[in-house]
């Protein structure tokens, strides 16, 4: 199989939500400036916008520094699922891949650039903060390249849809520290801990969808994440699973109507055999890729909530990789050495073997 292409052009949208911070506060925007890393860091150094304070752990104030970036884990993730597409099935006919988080769209757009058989690449987003209307941004980009060149993925292959975390835990929409907002009463009340909702309404562009596999990377980086990412992805992972029962059921009525009319044109009519869609529609899964030891506080309870949520994580690698190291015993180490871990994401009543779970320690 051909080496996958990564003629992905995205741009880190730190300029883009200082701007939007700025004309938010009547203040004139900075000069234009070029896609490059250099132009931020001057920029950074020339504005320093003061923000209003958050007013609930569940707003997100860090579009402009993790959303705005391609992270070594996302590479990481590209990589492993290069190297493993042929055998989980993504790169069959009719794969749908869902990406939390999607940020630049780079990942999401690898995927579609390099899948083209697949039903659907869906990148998902936060809409608060100006995120979604980034990555289409970056999407609209790429699709129609400068030079004249065919589209990198056939249209509607991609598509850009927005996911605020919130909704899946019954929770109010997301705010975000880089918009304007009216501050609420005082005697308003304001979920900060959320328990988990199966039943939450979600959001029916993704729920009704029977995805094969939902990626993400380097999508914990505060104590919203570490608390929503488990129940977001518990939630989608059993609303998928139904999705596919559903699919592989009415699959299954339509081969069953073929074998009659088969049989009755050969003049042998017979019954089918029956099958159970439940044990026939293989689960959903979500792969993640994760930065170790980045928080290593942070680490602890978001593996703790994963489990907590019935999801196994098991550490997974392409074949022929080295094994990782060891993980060390919890806060032995002052600096400890960080390392992206790729991990298989199941729900527990599935039964998957954890495997190296210890890996997730």
């Amino acid at each position: 199989m051909a080496p996958w292409a990564r003629d992905i052009v995205v741009c880190d949208n730190f300029e883009y939500m200082v701007r939007r911070a700025l004309r938010s506060r009547s203040h004139p925007p900075p000069p234009d400036h070029r896609c490059s890393v250099t132009n931020f860091s001057r920029l950074a150094t020339r504005v320093s916008p003061r923000f209003p304070p958050r007013s609930s752990s569940q707003e997100t104030a860090t579009f402009a520094t993790t959303g705005g970036h391609v992270w070594r884990a996302a590479h990481r993730l590209a990589d492993y699922l290069e190297a493993v597409a042929d055998d989980i099935g993504l790169s069959r006919p009719g794969a749908n891949v869902l990406e939390l988080g999607a940020g630049t769209g780079y990942l999401a757009m690898v995927l579609a650039r390099n899948l083209p058989s697949a039903a659907r690449v869906v990148a998902s987003e936060m809409e608060s903060g100006g995120a979604l209307e980034w990555l289409r941004r970056n999407l609209r980009r790429n699709e129609a390249p400068p030079d004249g060149a065919p589209p990198p993925w056939r249209p509607g292959l991609l598509t850009a849809v927005a996911c605020d975390w919130n909704v899946y835990r019954g929770d109010p929409p997301a705010s975000s520290g880089y918009e304007p907002r009216s501050v609420p009463p005082a005697d308003t009340a304001v979920s900060s801990s959320s328990s988990p909702r199966d039943d939450a309404p979600g959001i029916p562009e993704l729920d009704d969808v029977p995805w094969d596999l939902i990626v993400g990377s380097d999508l914990v980086y505060d104590d919203a994440g570490v608390a929503a990412l488990p129940d977001v992805v518990a939630s989608l992972l059993k609303r998928a699973k139904i999705a596919r029962q559903k699919a592989k059921a009415r699959e299954m009525m339509t081969t069953r109507d073929d074998e009659r009319r088969e049989a009755a044109e050969a003049g042998s009519p017979k019954e089918a055999t029956p099958c159970d869609p439940k044990k026939s529609a293989p689960p959903p899964a979500f792969v993640y890729a994760h930065t170790k030891y980045r928080y290593e506080l942070r680490d602890v309870d978001f593996f703790a909530n994963m489990k907590r949520r019935g999801l196994v994580m098991r550490e997974v690698r392409e074949p022929g990789a080295p094994t990782p190291p060891e993980s060390p015993e919890r806060f032995s180490s002052l600096f400890p050495e960080q390392r992206v871990a790729v991990f298989r994401v199941t729900l527990a009543e599935d039964g998957e073997e954890e495997g190296a779970e210890e890996g997730a320690s």
